[in-house]
């Protein structure tokens, strides 16, 4: 990998939301755009120095509604002489996480990131570390998800359905159930519960990607926290069982639908 073989990530989380009621019909001083600028910032993760990522673009819909919406997004460059950094989904996540926590009320019941894979990395001993925080979680907060991963058609997500799973599941350091649930919907739609018809960055994926792989997964706790790790989970999965040098996506939602 070249240093100038940068990377575009775009992510972004679903659900309902309730502006918070000081903030209604408020010309904001600071959009989606600006409070995560400053939000990463203050984590140290997009300044000139961290080189985590180059923010491009971002938004969200944040009309106050019990209709599930992408809430907040974000897309940004991942510069490709990184070393062996893992790709910054958990961090992205938490950024948008706190944003869209500081304007209203926000019931989560999905996220999604389309990822270049050709930045991707051997994460098995950051997810590891990972598994062991959320391997403190309550019992009775396990939850049932909808995982999906979406490549170039060559890779034939659904004949490598099985070998996908058992991945999955051993890179959970035994806290993730999962199996096959199928072959997804044909492109974007209302078919992943959880989420917005059509998210983001959906059109960074080449034409034929869209004969995607679904799953169940039995995971230990809903959250936004936990979900970018189920994500990373299926991502470093997707890495072994097949490797692409193209754009991946990922949706992680809650089976039911609703949070």
């Amino acid at each position: 990998m070249h240093a100038d073989d940068n990377g575009t990530i775009m992510l972004g989380l679903h659900g309902t939301f309730t502006m918070f009621p000081w903030l209604r019909g408020r010309e904001l001083d600071d959009d989606a755009f600006s409070l995560l600028w400053n939000r990463a910032g203050a984590y140290g993760f997009a300044s000139s120095t961290s080189g985590r990522w180059d923010h491009h673009e971002a938004g969200g819909d944040w009309t106050s509604g019990g209709d599930v919406r992408e809430r907040c997004w974000l897309q940004a460059g991942v510069p490709g002489d990184s070393g062996v950094r893992r790709l910054p989904v958990v961090p992205a996540i938490r950024v948008l996480a706190d944003v869209i926590d500081r304007v209203g009320s926000f019931s989560f019941t999905g996220l999604h990131a389309a990822v270049p894979m050709h930045l991707a990395q051997d994460i098995g001993i950051d997810l590891a570390d990972a598994a062991a925080w959320f391997a403190l979680a309550d019992p009775a907060a396990a939850t049932d998800l909808l995982v999906t991963l979406s490549a170039d058609m060559s890779l034939d997500l659904p004949a490598r359905a099985s070998a996908l799973a058992e991945a999955a599941g051993g890179r959970g350091g035994g806290l993730l159930t999962v199996r096959p649930a199928g072959p997804g919907p044909a492109g974007p739609g209302p078919a992943r519960p959880g989420l917005a018809a059509e998210p983001s960055g959906a059109a960074l994926l080449p034409a034929d990607w869209n004969r995607e792989q679904a799953f169940h997964c039995r995971a230990p706790e809903w959250s936004p926290d936990a979900a970018a790790w189920v994500a990373e989970v299926f991502l470093d999965t997707l890495r072994v069982v097949a490797p692409t040098e193209g754009m991946a996506l990922v949706t992680v939602s809650l089976l039911s639908g609703g949070a």
